[in-house]
């Protein structure tokens, strides 16, 4: 406040007036006004508006001057039409994230879009076979290996192979990776026969990619198990290979297996 005493005295010679000329309109003596100028004595917030209005400004020029005073309406101003451009982008920002898909893909993947009534599923075949060979000795070993990739984020490689006591079998699972984006996805894999309950109904096909293992000259059809339900981007879905011991010392050393049929999915967003 030291500097309104100057500001006063700005905006009265601005405006030619003398002292006595103020102090006559503002009903005080020649002395008060003087003692204002000079920072000898403040003015109330009262006496200030009554300042402001003999000569004809804002409260704001009083106590930051006539150029400040200026400046902060612009800014006020500028503030104003911020104000309004964060409203309207905030609005689209939520309509988009909550009303377009966004949220859920970002959240839920393709898990969210299979599910979703806005999104429809489309199934094609993938041209071509595709091989991998095991190492039956050391099952563990195989986990990671890759039997399929391509250019949409897709692909597919072995989760596990190990023996399932109850069937007396060995089990090979696949866990197929897929990518999204909040108006579409893809997804390649053996078989997507998993599905939720009826309140969230998921994609659905009897379709299965076929699986053939060879090992010793010898070739058989593994048999589907199933798959589970897609997390998020990724499933898991199984074969039996072949009936055996559970010791891999007494299996043969590797075997190759072959998938053929495999099945890629695509959401695409309707609504």
């Amino acid at each position: 406040m030291a500097s309104v005493g100057k500001h006063i005295r700005q905006l009265r010679l601005a405006r030619h007036l003398t002292q006595e000329q103020l102090a006559e309109q503002l009903f005080v003596t020649r002395q008060t006004v003087s003692a204002w100028e000079t920072n000898k004595a403040q003015p109330d917030l009262e006496t200030l508006e009554h300042i402001a209005a003999a000569l004809g400004v804002e409260v704001t020029e009083i106590i930051y001057g006539p150029r400040s005073g200026q400046d902060l309406k612009s800014l006020k101003k500028k503030w104003m039409w911020k104000g309004v451009y964060l409203g309207f982008f905030l609005a689209a920002a939520y309509y988009i994230l909550l009303f377009c898909g966004v949220w859920d893909s970002w959240i839920d993947g393709l898990s969210y879009q299979f599910g979703d009534e806005d999104y429809t599923v489309e199934m094609e075949e993938v041209p071509g076979v595709w091989t991998l060979e095991l190492d039956l000795r050391d099952p563990d070993s195989n986990a990671g290996k890759v039997l399929y990739a391509d250019d949409t984020g897709c692909s597919i490689q072995v989760a596990a192979l190990d023996w399932d006591p109850e069937s007396g079998g060995w089990n090979l699972w696949f866990r197929a990776v897929g990518s999204c984006v909040p108006w579409r996805g893809t997804i390649v894999s053996g078989m997507m026969r998993a599905s939720d309950s009826e309140i969230f109904p998921r994609f659905s096909t009897d379709e299965t990619a076929s699986l053939t293992v060879s090992w010793d000259g010898e070739t058989r059809a593994g048999t589907p198990i199933g798959d589970t339900l897609l997390s998020r981007n990724w499933k898991n879905f199984g074969y039996t290979l072949f009936q055996g011991p559970d010791d891999p010392a007494e299996l043969p050393a590797s075997a190759t297996v072959s998938l053929e049929g495999l099945l890629r999915f695509t959401t695409r967003r309707t609504g």
